[in-house]
């Protein structure tokens, strides 16, 4: 998305920032995705296992990036993103419930695993908005689709939450 600017194609770099209806289309596509997420989040988190639930967000978060990736289409690629931050939403529920779970982390390590989570979850913000403003986004999808591959290692791993 390049602007023109006196009749010719600008190449000034902060001539790609998003601003006017679509920002707001963005806005509302994230909002609502996050909305709906949390909402299915708060009422799957009793009724499937964590395994179950936690990889099967993970695999399809993998799968829309990976698609994103073959795809060339902004109207998949924003479809996908949706789905991904809908998961991403359904997986913040059980992020929540974990920071004060007094019988996974115990009493003496509860303070300690929150502010981990807690610390871990700021640089994680961090970066990723750093991955968005300054890399390529081809770059950006392949390194948030290696950090889902990650996940989900980490997921098979948690036998505790089970």
């Amino acid at each position: 998305m390049r602007s023109l600017k006196g009749g010719r194609v600008s190449d000034d770099p902060c001539s790609n920032i998003v601003e006017g209806s679509e920002l707001l289309i963005l806005a509302a596509v994230s909002g609502a995705a996050n909305i709906l997420g949390r909402g299915l989040g708060f009422c799957l988190w009793k009724k499937l296992p964590f395994l179950v639930l936690q990889s099967t967000t993970t695999v399809t978060m993998v799968i829309c990036y990976g698609v994103m990736f073959r795809s060339g289409s902004v109207l998949v690629a924003e479809s996908l993103l949706a789905v991904s931050k809908i998961c991403f939403s359904i997986q913040a529920v059980e992020i929540t419930v974990q920071h004060n779970d007094y019988d996974y982390f115990g009493r003496s390590g509860l303070e300690l695993a929150s502010g981990v989570m807690t610390t871990a979850g700021m640089v994680g913000g961090v970066v990723g908005t750093a991955l968005a403003a300054f890399l390529p986004p081809l770059t950006a999808v392949l390194t948030t689709m290696g950090v889902a591959c990650v996940e989900f290692i980490v997921i098979c791993c948690m036998r505790e939450r089970f």
